[in-house]
């Protein structure tokens, strides 16, 4: 136990130390994407031009950054110590501590990295009426100030939004096919490929015939059923999906 810790204006506040553990970008789960704009046995209909069947298949893999963004500007009050974090801004997760036995994360009000009072935010969501302040001459050790804070609005906290990017390395389908129109001897199709950040790969169109008359045609892993067909218009039903 410590008991110095100097904050704005030079206030002596009762304190406890605990060590920072640095944390950076963390990996916080993959979930399995599948998307498309059918269903088995569902008729459709789409004009000339338009897409028949659009298809994503991937995997997606979540990070957090160390960062925290308030839900809505609050403020942490108590004693000397007035905090106001501001909807709309980032703050910089530092790391995390134990606080009686539970885990915290870190999130420091000021960008400086040597000197900087920050608030604890519990994995829970909450955060603790209490802030910790940087303690430099005590080899990277952190301080708690033990004013009990007024936290207004008292469901202001900081929110860590991750971010998303798909894992090329499982592979990824993200495809449309498009009804391109009527000849007097094919139906014609183009399939357009898309990268996994949705951007079309020119290189990987491919225009399609089927017979006009045809009753089904088959693409990759699906099946479709021809209902009707006009210059203007087809009518289709997809009949298998060997991916779903």
């Amino acid at each position: 136990m410590k008991a110095l810790v100097i904050l704005a204006a030079t206030v002596a506040l009762t304190a406890c130390t605990a060590p920072l553990r640095p944390e950076g970008v963390r990996h916080v789960g993959s979930q399995h994407v599948l998307k498309s704009n059918y269903k088995v046995g569902q008729p459709l209909t789409v004009n000339v031009g338009d897409a028949m069947v659009k298809v994503q298949d991937y995997w997606e893999d979540s990070f957090e950054e160390p960062s925290a963004t308030p839900n809505k500007t609050f403020t942490m009050k108590g004693g000397p110590v007035n905090l106001a974090f501001l909807e709309g801004q980032n703050y910089q997760v530092k790391g995390r501590m134990a606080v009686e036995g539970k885990d915290y994360q870190v999130v420091a009000h000021q960008p400086n990295p040597i000197q900087y009072q920050a608030a604890l935010l519990g994995d829970d969501g909450k955060l603790l009426p209490r802030i910790v302040a940087t303690n430099p001459g005590m080899n990277g050790d952190h301080v708690m100030v033990l004013y009990t804070l007024e936290i207004s609005p008292p469901d202001g906290t900081l929110v860590r939004e991750p971010r998303t990017k798909v894992n090329t390395n499982k592979g990824f389908v993200n495809f449309e096919l498009l009804f391109t129109g009527l000849t007097d001897n094919a139906i014609n199709l183009t399939y357009r490929e898309f990268s996994p950040d949705g951007l079309a790969r020119v290189a990987f169109y491919q225009n399609l015939t089927y017979p006009r008359n045809a009753q089904t045609v088959t693409f990759r892993n699906l099946k479709m059923a021809i209902d009707q067909v006009s210059g203007d218009s087809i009518t289709f039903r997809v009949l298998e999906d060997r991916r779903s």
